[in-house]
């Protein structure tokens, strides 16, 4: 029964502008209307909400309207783009300006210590003991 109220629905504003074919289907939605108090309720308020959007024209605009839209927007998008720029420049400007002598130095900074760590162990695997030499050294510790 609720499926068929669903189709009933669906149709109904077919049914109010006169575009529904199927007669078989404009005898249920009669019926329909007749039986249910909500199904008649939902047909009220759907051709109230026709009957007033067809009863309101919508008006042409002037011919020069769309000639100064997008000059108008875009002078409102400089407007905001400009408001916001003072504002950040106002607050930030001066960490913008650190940030971007500070950044290299910390890259180079740390490039260098990166440079100097792998050199030194570097060299600490060139100047390590011979394998049998540290054979020896762990015996004479362990005794």
């Amino acid at each position: 029964m609720e499926k068929n109220t669903e189709k009933l629905l669906y149709n109904l504003p077919d049914y109010i502008s006169g575009n529904l074919d199927d007669d078989g289907l404009k005898n249920e939605i009669s019926a329909e209307i007749n039986s249910n108090p909500e199904f008649r309720a939902e047909y009220e308020s759907m051709k109230n909400t026709f009957a007033f959007l067809g009863g309101n024209s919508l008006a042409e605009p002037p011919e020069f309207y769309f000639n100064n839209l997008v000059p108008n927007i875009n002078k409102r998008i400089d407007a905001i783009e400009a408001s916001n720029d003072d504002v950040f420049s106002e607050k930030f400007g001066w960490l913008v300006n650190v940030l971007k002598f500070a950044i290299p130095a910390l890259i180079l900074v740390l490039g260098y210590l990166l440079y100097s760590e792998i050199t030194s162990r570097g060299r600490e695997i060139m100047t390590e003991d011979e394998p049998e030499e540290k054979q020896e050294q762990i015996e004479t510790q362990a005794q």
